[in-house]
């Protein structure tokens, strides 16, 4: 149980796709310049994984690209390409729920209180007009004050000091209603950022779903198989115990602070506004984590 996770998907890459997987051991800058790369070998046509070991600035070795072809998604799910959408909807018709484990290695490090430091993760800087390095590959895990209900999202995060996130929440989504349930009452959302995923997590995070349905069920269903999931440090989630690395974190109530530009998917920057503040309270992860960034758009 539990085998499934990034480091066992890249190895199916290297096994079945080897072409597709790329090492760069020459030390490349994070502002600008490992995107540029991105986007380069993008207009050529090409779109392998790419794993940078050398990146300045970090002792963070970056993952990037992982999702930028079909036939990858495919094989994380065991299929093929022209069967992707067929098996995906297929698998959510089986609901397979998660297990809880005592531990797990996104646990080998682990770093609280003034020991935190964001500034020590890799600091990419995705365009020329950002306002600062984001965070990009995070799956945000969080449970609505009132209704006890787990969502799993993407949302960029805003470095913005040692233990400090501006984000952006989508309004009318989950985890903007979890948030406003939260703050009415005054209090903090807790929430966890997950960073260094198998694809088949990234795809349930990005379910829609309705009724009893959440997007943890969905991971597991398009895994295959159940999630091993552990408690976390200084919250009161769930989080899987073999991803690479957790962000423990709040969004504070009632504060609001200049959140971007940001360049997004649809291709244009998206301007600064007042935005919600996410104050960390632990990062958890594997001894030789690998960061995941996703280059938007």
């Amino acid at each position: 149980m539990g085998v499934k996770d990034l480091r066992s998907f890249l190895e199916d890459v290297k096994k079945e796709m080897a072409d597709d997987f790329v090492v760069i051991k020459k030390e490349i800058d994070p502002n600008l310049h490992l995107p540029a790369l991105v986007m380069n070998l993008e207009r050529q046509g090409k779109r392998p994984v790419l794993l940078f070991e050398n990146v300045k600035g970090t002792s963070f070795p970056v993952l990037t690209n992982l999702y930028a072809k079909r036939e990858r998604l495919a094989l994380a799910m065991g299929t093929e390409p022209r069967k992707l959408v067929q098996t995906y909807l297929e698998r959510l018709r089986h609901p397979v729920q998660p297990v809880q484990v005592a531990t797990g290695p996104v646990k080998e490090v682990v770093r609280t209180g003034k020991d935190v430091n964001l500034l020590k993760l890799p600091q990419i800087v995705h365009h020329e007009k950002d306002a600062a390095a984001y965070i990009t590959g995070a799956i945000a895990l969080a449970k609505d004050p009132k209704t006890k209900k787990i969502n799993a999202s993407f949302n960029r995060l805003m470095i913005k000091g040692q233990d400090t996130f501006g984000i952006h929440l989508t309004e009318a989504k989950n985890l903007w209603d979890f948030y406003k349930n939260a703050e009415a009452d005054g209090s903090p959302l807790e929430v966890a950022f997950v960073i260094g995923n198998h694809p088949c997590w990234s795809l349930g995070a990005l379910h829609v779903s309705a009724g009893d349905e959440n997007e943890m069920q969905a991971m597991n269903s398009l895994l295959q198989e159940p999630m091993e999931l552990t408690p976390a440090e200084t919250i009161d989630l769930l989080v899987p115990s073999g991803a690479e690395m957790v962000i423990e974190a709040q969004i504070l109530a009632h504060v609001r602070e200049d959140e971007g530009p940001f360049g997004e998917f649809t291709g244009y920057s998206l301007g600064s506004r007042k935005r919600e503040v996410v104050k960390v309270k632990a990062v958890c992860r594997r001894k030789d984590a690998i960061f995941h960034d996703i280059m938007v758009g």
